[in-house]
């Protein structure tokens, strides 16, 4: 019977498992990007979750803080967001990709150095450069850290926080790497608190790591551990403190997440992405806040769930919605485990499956994305082959490979239990770059050495098949869904809010070529005619919008602005300003440009109440309110607001918006009143 003996290593140049070179290779790449992404319609115009990222910093920067309530979303990254715009004021955009771009350069070392350690001096440079190769090159992770979204600096805690560990196993000075892991685990949970189900885990696996029994822990590891979790306890008591202090609920976790939980697993969802009904959205960006409340008023008002006491209504709501999801799943629970079931599928899957943008899109349109090979189809299939060796290398070795598995499950598991959409599933990058690096490296060693066991090479090929099924088959349709016309959607819309309104009607023509008869493209036609000063197209696509998108207040919105400020028919226009935020409450610009139709038919009184909710008037307000605002105070013979809005327009806003502003009110006949 053949020995067991570790495969003989290959012989290759030391300075390629250098995590400084890969440091260095991931940085040009990412350089390289950042320079090319900012042609982009989508570089400058923040859309959905990086809009509401942006509108939460900026309230950081005013004064106003996350707002008097529970938090609805993690609040690390906002607050980055605001640092950013504070440093660099207008160059905050590219400060952040910038910074986003370094982490994901340094990300590719960690990985080097990481695979490195795991592999031992055999084998150790090879794994080292494949997994430093594997993150340099991943077109994803590239794509994703050029977005202004907290999922990279997700994935970029949590591989840390995993560094730090696998650092912390072995050698001196292990109580530092677990303070380091800790504090880097708390940052990852303020991020996303997706991780919170893996850290006790990972806390239990730190008492056993010398593979002994759980109850023959010495107290230097029991120490370790609590040193470990108490980072995230912190944190979370922090949170926990400032939400019952603001908003008067002691809320750990933020209140969005029974929302999610449901629409990730109720029946018919998709597994994959939660699906948005529109293309265009009210000022706030992402609606998951408004359809998590009115779902729960609207069953208050049903009868089916009682009107929640004073200081329990985030609690309340946000329990309701996870008790609806429970509900669900215990109703047909073999229906839910073949949703999981899709989902694990996904979660290894080649397709970077659309979320807030389709990958496929985005490589098309970008030479470098193109010229990269990563790809998480290649990763999993040799991550999933590395397990034919892992009973061949010694024990800190195993013990190292079982916490990159250890983790890696659990967080699938946590990400499973909501959505696995690519951006979502990116932490899962790094262990499967890692592992992937290892099981080629062993694979590549073992093949010319005749003491290895055959039977591991043949299990390696056969998981590697296995994985390469799991990644490249089209199961459930996830490989040949078509999503494009989405992402075409999102990139219209970008482009007119960018104004360039050629590209904003390109896109609109590719999205219907797409998926023929759809009807979202309508509406975003019309805007690119509007951009493009054909009215007459505008205004017929804005009529067929408002019609074919019942729920949507945008279409009712801007044909009302249309009729108001380009056909000069403010009686025409408030009927639509009306079917909009009959549509939608919240969506103020009907409402402001609402009131200023209002003021023109000098109904004054009904005007103050669309813009009451927006009052009083603050820096960064947009024009049509200002307008609105001054024509209403001029009305009312309120001079000193009148005088203060004034001295706000010339000293906040510039000549043009102050011009917008007087322009409107000489129309009304109101110029005296700001002199």
């Amino acid at each position: 019977m053949a020995r067991k003996t570790t495969p003989s290593p290959i012989s290759v140049p030391a300075w390629l498992g250098s995590p400084l070179l890969w440091f260095g290779v991931a940085l040009v790449i990412r350089l390289m990007y950042l320079s090319h992404s900012a042609g982009s319609v989508l570089f400058g115009v923040q859309l959905l979750d990086e809009q509401e990222a942006l509108v939460a910093a900026r309230g950081l920067l005013s004064g106003a803080g996350f707002g008097a309530e529970p938090l609805f979303k993690a609040p690390l990254y906002p607050v980055l967001v605001a640092g950013t715009m504070f440093v660099a004021g207008d160059l905050w955009i590219w400060l952040l990709r910038l910074l986003q771009h370094v982490l994901g350069a340094v990300l590719a070392a960690l990985a080097a150095d990481t695979a490195r350690r795991v592999a031992g001096p055999r084998n150790g440079i090879v794994a080292a450069a494949l997994a430093g190769a594997f993150i340099a090159l991943h077109g994803p992770l590239v794509r994703l850290e050029n977005r202004l979204v907290l999922d990279f600096l997700s994935v970029f805690w949590q591989s840390a926080m995993v560094w730090a560990l696998l650092r912390g196993m072995a050698g001196a000075r292990r109580m530092r790497w677990m303070v380091g892991a800790g504090a880097l685990g708390a940052l990852a949970w303020l991020t996303r608190p997706t991780i919170t189900p893996v850290l006790p885990f990972l806390a239990l696996w730190l008492l056993g790591v010398n593979g002994r029994n759980l109850l023959s822990a010495t107290r230097r590891r029991f120490v370790r551990a609590a040193v470990f979790l108490a980072f995230a306890v912190a944190a979370m008591a922090v949170v926990g403190a400032r939400n019952a202090v603001v908003g008067g609920e002691f809320m750990i976790l933020p209140w969005q997440g029974g929302y999610n939980f449901f629409e990730a697993n109720k029946p018919g969802a998709s597994g994959r992405y939660l699906r948005q009904g529109r293309v265009t959205m009210d000022e706030s960006g992402n609606p998951a806040r408004r359809l998590t409340l009115e779902g729960f008023d609207a069953a208050v008002a049903r009868g089916e769930v009682p009107e929640p006491k004073e200081g329990e209504r985030f609690g309340a709501v946000d329990a309701w919605w996870f008790g609806r999801a429970k509900r669900a799943i215990a109703q047909d629970p073999a229906a839910w485990l073949g949703l999981m079931t899709r989902k694990a599928l996904y979660l290894v899957s080649d397709r970077e499956v659309y979320n807030f943008e389709d990958y496929t899109v985005q490589r098309e349109r970008s030479l470098l994305l193109r010229l990269l090979p990563g790809r998480f189809g290649f990763l999993w299939p040799l991550a999933f082959a590395s397990l034919a060796f892992v009973r061949l290398e010694n024990k800190g070795r195993r013990r190292a490979t079982a916490l990159l598995w250890l983790y890696a499950v659990l967080l699938a598991g946590a990400i499973a239990l909501y959505y696995t959409s690519g951006r979502l599933r990116m932490p899962l990058v790094f262990p499967a770059a890692i592992l992937a690096a290892l099981g080629a490296a062993r694979f590549a060693a073992a093949v010319g050495d005749r003491m290895l066991p055959r039977k591991r090479l043949v299990a390696f090929v056969v998981l590697l098949v296995v994985g390469g099924a799991m990644s490249w088959g089209d199961w459930w349709g996830v490989r040949s869904e078509n999503v494009r016309h989405a992402e075409f959607l999102r990139l219209s819309n970008a482009a007119f809010h960018a104004r360039r309104y050629d590209e904003a009607l390109a896109f609109a023509l590719e999205a219907e070529r797409e998926k023929p008869g759809l009807v979202q493209a309508i509406q975003l036609r019309a805007q690119a005619a509007y951009g493009l000063g054909d009215f007459d197209a505008a205004e017929a696509g804005f009529r067929e919008a408002t019609v074919a998108l019942p729920e949507d207040p945008v279409a009712p919105a801007n044909l009302g602005i249309l009729l108001l400020h380009d056909r000069d028919d403010a009686a025409s226009a408030v009927p639509f300003f009306e079917e909009s935020l009959k549509r939608n409450a919240r969506h103020r610009p009907a409402a402001w440009h609402g009131a200023i139709a209002l003021m023109r038919l000098g109904r004054v009184d009904q005007a103050a109440e669309w813009i009451a909710p927006d009052l009083p008037v603050r820096a960064g307000a947009p024009v049509p309110l200002m307008q609105a605002a001054a024509a209403v105070a001029c009305a009312r013979g309120d001079k000193e607001e009148a005088r203060r809005l004034a001295t706000l327009f010339e000293t906040a806003y510039g000549t043009a918006p102050a011009n917008a502003v007087r322009a409107e009110l000489t129309r009304l006949g109101m110029t005296d009143c700001l002199e």
